[in-house]
C-alpha cells in the first residue's frame, strides 16, 4: 500500500457472527532505525525479551479472496527474524489461532491451522 490514510470496512462471513466494524490505518514508510529508535529498541536486553509471532498459519493459502498486503516480504522477514532469535536461544512464543468453525481454514485437522 501507498503511504497515507485508509479507512477500512469490514464484515465477518460468518452467519452466527455478522460482526461489522470500520478501522482506521495510517500507512507510513519506516526504516528498521526508525523503529529502534521510536521504541527504545537499544536499551533492551535479550535476557528480558521473548518474541512472539501470531496467528502466523497456512491458513492464508486457504482463503478463497486476496487480501491487499502492506508487506509482501512479511513472510520471508520474519524467518530471518525467526532465525536469528533460534541462533541466539532467545525465547520464542507462537500464538495459534483456532477456530470453532468446522469449514474455517483455522479449524483443528484442517492443513491451514498449522503454523
Amino acid at each position: 500500500m501507498t503511504e497515507g490514510f485508509y479507512v477500512t470496512y469490514r464484515e465477518c462471513k460468518n452467519a452466527k457472527c455478522d460482526a461489522k466494524f470500520k478501522m482506521n490505518e495510517t500507512m507510513e514508510s519506516t526504516t528498521i532505525d526508525d523503529v529502534v529508535e521510536k521504541f527504545g529498541l537499544t536499551r533492551l536486553s535479550p535476557d528480558a525479551c521473548a518474541l512472539v509471532i501470531l496467528e502466523q498459519q497456512q491458513a492464508d493459502k486457504y482463503y478463497p479472496y486476496h487480501r491487499k498486503r502492506n508487506n509482501n516480504d512479511a513472510e520471508q522477514n520474519m524467518a530471518q527474524l525467526l532465525n536469528a532469535w533460534r541462533e541466539h536461544a532467545l525465547p520464542i512464543l507462537h500464538v495459534r489461532h483456532i477456530s470453532t468453525d468446522p469449514e474455517s481454514p483455522y479449524s483443528p485437522g484442517h492443513p491451514g491451522v498449522l503454523f
